[in-house]
């Protein structure tokens, strides 16, 4: 399992995140806006679930996790330290921008971080609809394997 660290500004001075690659205010070169990692668009609560999951892998490979599960907080007491969390903050908030459907931009675009559209997201679309599960049930009481092989069938279920 993961685990994590409450990770404060002040106590990331003894480490210098241009020489720590593993340090989440690390930047690489491959940290640009343009470039997507997760190909698919959060539409809504239909989808979120697999793109949460996909998402946060894809923030724990570039060591960038902890600016939405809050153990890489912004603390105004060394500046340095602030403009560095609040450039790779940006990274994050425009990657996860890149993921989402056109009609939920309007929703980032004013965000103060990265942070508390992840929060956002998932208070918005992360509740049970219990339409939808009885819709679920529905369709997998009726289904049948018929003709499909046993892993076709297992990934409609």
């Amino acid at each position: 399992m993961y685990e994590t660290q409450n990770i404060q500004l002040t106590e990331v001075s003894s480490v210098d995140p241009q020489t720590d690659h593993n340090h989440p205010l690390h930047l690489q070169a491959s940290d640009v806006p343009e470039v997507a990692l997760l190909p698919m668009k959060l539409t809504g609560p239909e989808n979120y679930g697999l793109w949460s999951r996909s998402m946060r892998i894809t923030l724990l490979v570039k060591s960038k996790l902890e600016f939405v599960d809050d153990t890489c907080v912004k603390n105004s007491d060394k500046v340095v330290m602030l403009s560095k969390w609040e450039r790779c903050d940006a990274v994050v908030l425009s990657r996860i921008s890149a993921t989402v459907a056109p009609e939920l931009m309007t929703s980032i675009l004013y965000a103060s971080s990265s942070k508390g559209i992840w929060q956002d997201f998932k208070e918005r679309f992360n509740k049970s609809n219990l339409r939808r599960i009885f819709y679920l049930w529905k369709e997998i009481s009726v289904l049948t394997q018929g003709t499909d092989s046993v892993t076709s069938y297992y990934l409609k279920m």
